[in-house]
């Protein structure tokens, strides 16, 4: 619209159920069940704030 600024927001958009549920019904039409029998892995977008005894990160266990 004329006169109008805009400008993007800083937060990233949610994903529309709606094309989840599509991909979800391909996948399944495609693979199966077993396409769903083992959970995806979890993605972390940080490191975790634990940390172990004396200080050390979780990292430095091994």
């Amino acid at each position: 619209m004329a006169g109008r600024t805009y400008r993007l927001a800083d937060a990233r958009p949610q994903p529309d159920a709606s094309v989840i549920a599509r991909l979800a019904v391909s996948r399944l039409a495609g693979e199966g069940p077993e396409a769903f029998r083992v959970p995806p892995p979890p993605l972390y977008i940080r490191a975790p704030d634990a940390k172990l005894p004396g200080g050390r990160d979780p990292g430095e266990a091994a």
